[in-house]
């Protein structure tokens, strides 16, 4: 799971990059029109020029601003885009966070799921060795019975 945020952060990240790229492009083709603009707006300039050119200055800058128009929904989308990708890339970022924080807790749980295993082991071995001492202590115990009920029939006999 966290593989797959991070492929997805990095995902995020490519998004916003080409969505800024985009962003740049078109922020340069307008100011660029909005030049071409400023140049041309100056009436005397256009006066000076040949009917044909002034024609054909004049169609250029409307469909420089024809392209400024069609451009400015398209900017406030990847705008729009951008912010969202911003957001989604903060709130995998506070998910990676919050997850390396599961994991630690899982390493630490692990480490004292180890030790108890350890702890266990030494518990069962101490059982083991106290079982094997019982067992010799039952042994010493019926031999010392069978040595005293056989006294005690000698005793008896003597008597």
């Amino acid at each position: 799971e966290m593989h797959q945020l991070r492929l997805k952060n990095l995902q995020m990240v490519d998004d916003i990059a080409s969505a800024q790229d985009k962003y740049t492009t078109f922020t340069e083709e307008i100011s660029g029109a909005r030049e071409a603009n400023t140049r041309f707006n100056d009436v005397r300039k256009l006066l000076q020029l040949s009917e044909e050119e002034r024609v054909r200055l004049i169609e250029r800058v409307e469909t420089l601003t024809e392209e400024t128009k069609s451009w400015r929904p398209i900017q406030k989308g990847l705008e729009t885009r951008l912010n969202q990708l911003m957001a989604d890339s903060e709130a995998q970022a506070i998910e990676n966070t919050r997850l390396q924080g599961v994991e630690d807790d899982l390493r630490a749980a692990k480490e004292m799921n180890a030790a108890s295993t350890i702890q266990v082991q030494s518990w069962q071995d101490m059982c083991t060795e106290l079982q094997e001492k019982i067992e010799r202590w039952e042994g010493v115990k019926d031999s010392l019975e069978r040595q005293l009920i056989q006294s005690q029939s000698d005793l008896r006999r003597t008597r």
